[in-house]
């Protein structure tokens, strides 16, 4: 489906009036709109006019496409000057542009749809691939045929005080509930839309962490979590769930090491029931790409119960949907496919990762945004970054303190949660009590959160207070 009569009138329109190139700008994010390969080639070349700061008309245009060697290839001068000599304004020119992303919106629903058959037809192709090809051409589509329009502060303002409100009378709670009030007095719950990084080395306890925020979000809130771990099979993150709720060491339930043998199995099947839930969905995939995940996201978004938030294990261990990337590139494109994940279901994602050794050469052993691994796409993806930090596992026996007057804190049997960056909300460390063999984390006796701006936050700044007595054994 086409109409070539249109593509010459939004073309013509754009090349003569300012204002229609501005309206045709904002609305032609593809030039594959166009289905005359000329007409993309006259678009493509009035774009990259105005992008060089010039002024955009036929002249200007046809000296761009003569020097990038395509001005023949486009229709050459006479095609140019039909395109102005049959337009008299550009007034319906938005309304023209709409009918041309219908109508290409249904070309990209054919070339989908006999995509989709071929491969349905072909039983060498994995469902699963199928369905990330289905839901990737449907988002490609979704971009084509619509354009988020600006908006005033007017028609935000109303919206914009009753979240502030909310705010207030939920003591700044905006967002998924943590479980742990110094936690959620810095963030203000997970929100949603923002991709979360919990990024450490091994034996800091980031996926017993992730896997306790969902535990809490489904338990305890009611929110419907979906839990995807490349590294772990389904059964051992069950175990995990399992002692944390029993109380038991993931150890004794996965070796069989209870005094009670047999009967005490029963008896922590009976305290753990409430694992036994719903909304605690786990993908246990074993690969994975983040098309896959979209679409699987997407599919339980949709159903009644709906999704409210996704935690990944870990971003390393995803593949890339693009072939014949460096490695590098591909964390690059699932970091940014996690982000558009978030922002197309409007659900916190929070996603583990793994650090290069370099902390590990530090004399504090204290990681740093630099030290993501193999990507620094990551750092700027991610709203939010959180190094899980527990200085006993490298001997440090106490936190450096902030006023020298105060006894010491001991880290053993806590962990400290440094929250390098904060988009929205302000950076700093919070200190909680754990016990990463039974996967329990509760908050400290007094206050263990503190803040200050970056730029007057000290490398060291970290809050002290009344030393935990929280069993701990080694992870």
């Amino acid at each position: 489906p086409h109409d070539l009569p249109l593509e010459a009138a939004v073309l013509g329109a754009a090349l003569l009036e300012a204002r229609a190139l501005r309206k045709a700008l904002e609305l032609l994010a593809d030039p594959d709109i166009f289905y005359q390969p000329g007409n993309r080639l006259i678009w493509e070349a009035a774009r990259t006019v105005f992008q060089a700061g010039q002024q955009v008309d036929m002249l200007t245009v046809m000296r761009q496409l003569r020097e990038a060697g395509t001005l023949e290839t486009a229709g050459g001068i006479q095609a140019i000057h039909q395109l102005t000599s049959k337009v008299t304004g550009g007034a319906n020119i938005e309304a023209h542009i709409r009918i041309l992303q219908q109508l290409y919106g249904r070309r990209l629903t054919m070339q989908a749809g006999r995509k989709l058959l071929t491969m349905a037809a072909d039983d060498t192709v994995d469902m699963f691939d199928l369905f990330a090809d289905a839901q990737n051409d449907l988002s490609r589509l979704t971009r084509a045929i619509s354009t988020k329009r600006t908006v005033t502060a007017a028609s935000l303002y109303d919206e914009t005080i009753e979240q502030i409100a909310r705010a207030c009378a939920t003591s700044g709670l905006t967002g998924i509930p943590t479980g742990w009030h110094d936690l959620d007095q810095l963030t203000g719950g997970w929100p949603p839309g923002h991709l979360i990084l919990l990024a450490a080395r091994p034996g800091m306890g980031k996926t017993t962490a992730a896997l306790s925020f969902a535990r809490q979000a489904a338990l305890e809130f009611g929110r419907r979590v979906l839990f995807v771990s490349l590294e772990m099979p389904a059964r051992e993150l069950m175990v995990k769930l399992v002692a944390t709720e029993a109380n038991r060491t993931t150890f004794e339930l996965a070796h069989g090491k209870l005094l009670g043998g047999v009967s005490e199995a029963y008896e922590i099947g009976a305290t753990a029931h409430r694992v036994k839930s719903d909304r605690l969905l786990i993908d246990p995939s074993s690969s994975l790409t983040v098309g896959q995940l979209r679409a699987r996201a997407a599919e339980l978004k949709a159903e009644p119960a709906g999704l409210d938030m996704i935690f990944v294990d870990y971003v390393q261990l995803f593949k890339a949907d693009s072939k014949g990337l460096s490695r590098e590139e591909q964390v690059a494109e699932v970091s940014r496919g996690l982000k558009a994940l978030a922002l197309e279901l409007d659900l916190p994602v929070m996603a583990l990762a793994q650090l290069n050794r370099k902390a590990e050469e530090r004399g504090d052993k204290r990681p740093q945004t630099s030290d993501l691994r193999e990507s620094g796409q990551l750092e700027q993806d991610a709203d939010v970054i959180i190094f899980p930090w527990r200085g006993e596992i490298y001997g440090i026996e106490h936190y450096d303190q902030a006023d020298k007057n105060s006894p010491p804190m001991p880290t053993a049997g806590t962990v400290l949660l440094d929250f390098a960056k904060h988009r929205n909300g302000p950076v700093g460390e919070v200190i909680l009590r754990c016990d990463i063999a039974r996967g329990h984390f509760a908050d400290l006796p007094e206050p263990a959160w503190t803040w200050k701006p970056p730029q007057e936050r000290p490398v060291a700044d970290h809050t002290l207070t009344t030393a935990s007595q929280f069993e701990e054994e080694p992870a």
